[in-house]
């Protein structure tokens, strides 16, 4: 799978009171722009009507192209998870017209 290599981020600045003062918009193409997707399943069908199932792992990453932004010195990795694999099954019915 592949991303669009670019994200828009925008910062509202706040005072003391944490009301707002200012907005910045700041952007970055440096972040990963790929991601590994595996899907393995099966499928029947009976005339019309089909069954599949099966097991899907990925590694997206959805913050990956902000993950290097910094603003003011403070890198945005700092706010975000580390990334994991994601795991996931999938049942399906279909019927055919």
């Amino acid at each position: 799978m592949m991303n669009i290599p670019y994200a828009k981020v925008c910062i509202n600045l706040l005072n003391k009171d944490k009301q707002k003062y200012a907005r910045e918009t700041i952007s970055s193409h440096r972040g990963r722009w790929y991601a590994f997707d595996c899907k393995i399943g099966v499928s029947l069908t009976f005339e019309n009507i089909g069954f599949s199932a099966g097991y899907q792992i990925s590694d997206i990453d959805i913050h990956a192209m902000r993950r290097n932004i910094i603003f003011r010195e403070k890198h945005f990795n700092d706010f975000y998870s580390s990334p994991e694999k994601q795991h996931a099954a999938f049942l399906s019915v279909s019927y055919s017209f």
